[in-house]
């Protein structure tokens, strides 16, 4: 659902999508806050946390972002 985000177009409430750790299917999604950071629950573990797109295992499973109207 949504529409196609660009990383570039990033907003606030986007949804970001990304493969599993083993790049075989979608397996995680987040919601973009801003600044490149996104908030997710990463595992249950660690519970919700802010991360950076930047983070290298974020970049590798990056898939697309989308903006729900």
């Amino acid at each position: 659902d949504g529409v196609y985000v660009s990383k570039s177009d990033l907003q606030p409430g986007d949804v970001l999508i990304f493969r599993d750790t083993s790049n075989s299917r979608i397996g995680h999604v987040g919601l973009y806050i801003g600044g490149g950071e996104f908030i997710h629950a990463s595992n249950s573990r660690t519970g919700v946390i802010i991360s950076s797109l930047d983070t290298s295992a974020y970049q590798k499973r990056y898939v697309c972002a989308r903006r729900i109207l």
